[in-house]
């Protein structure tokens, strides 16, 4: 019968050490995981236009469940002016059955409107409706946005 060797001394320390390195290694990556930020912060540029207007939507930042404020920005299709009067914005969530009531941007500006804490409730993909109260009339256009978690 053959008797089963130990493994010489400086072999069990240094299997000790790659395991204690090991464990350090991933104690450090779930540290580092757990302090990063979910998702980038930055802002988010929506574009859309119609018959008669380009729309710019920026929402600063483009997060599910946090205040985000929102800048629209409307010019003539051509890049000119646009004599606008005034801006509403409708988020829908069609895939779950969300719903906002539609929200009015305050003036800030030469054809840019602001919209200053809106919340939207869940991540995923939103569509904003957004109409254009332009000389008596109103042009809508719809807005397909990702709101990240």
């Amino acid at each position: 019968m053959t008797a089963i060797q130990a493994p010489p001394k400086g072999s069990r320390r240094r299997g000790a050490l790659v395991a204690t390195c090991a464990g350090v290694a991933v104690l450090l990556a779930g540290i580092f995981w757990l302090l990063r930020p979910s998702a980038p912060a930055g802002d988010q540029t929506f574009t859309a236009a119609t018959a008669r207007h380009a729309v710019r939507l920026t929402m600063s930042p483009a997060r599910a469940a946090r205040p985000s404020t929102w800048v629209i920005e409307v010019t003539g299709v051509k890049g000119g002016p646009a004599e606008v009067d005034g801006v509403r914005v409708e988020p829908v969530m069609t895939q779950m059955g969300h719903a906002i009531p539609p929200l009015t941007a305050s003036p800030a500006g030469a054809g840019r409107f602001r919209l200053p804490g809106v919340v939207l409730p869940m991540a995923g993909p939103w569509q904003l409706a957004v109409t254009i109260d332009a000389q008596g009339t109103e042009d809508p256009v719809v807005l397909p946005v990702l709101v990240t978690g």
